[in-house]
């Protein structure tokens, strides 16, 4: 075999091999779900990591509510986390449900 042939042959093996650009990976816990969860956290003034015993089953009760366990929170925290669009993402619907939940707590004036 001629050396040209070979060297393209390893160049296409090479080009095969590279990772090119990384993938989106995807997110452990749907978006929409994970800011629910972060929300409530706030309202409730539990830190995240908490370890006292009654704040960790406070938390574990509130995320179980969530349909999440502690390490899947978690590993939504680490996953937005990573990425500052995708933490603005999460931020952004927080706000929002937090301004919902005011909005329908405010008292409304009665007509007479």
């Amino acid at each position: 075999m001629k050396p040209f042939p070979r060297v393209l042959i390893a160049l296409l093996l090479f080009l095969a091999g590279c990772p090119g650009k990384p993938r989106e990976s995807r997110a452990p816990v749907p978006i929409e779900r994970f800011a629910a969860a972060y929300a409530d956290l706030l309202a409730s003034r539990i830190p995240a990591g908490s370890d006292s015993l009654d704040e960790r089953s406070t938390t574990d009760s509130l995320l179980a509510s969530h349909h999440l366990t502690r390490a899947e929170f978690m590993a939504g925290v680490h996953f937005y986390n990573q990425d500052v669009s995708r933490w603005k993402e999460v931020t952004d619907q927080i706000v929002r449900l937090t301004e919902a939940h005011a909005q329908k707590s405010r008292p409304t004036k009665n007509s007479p």
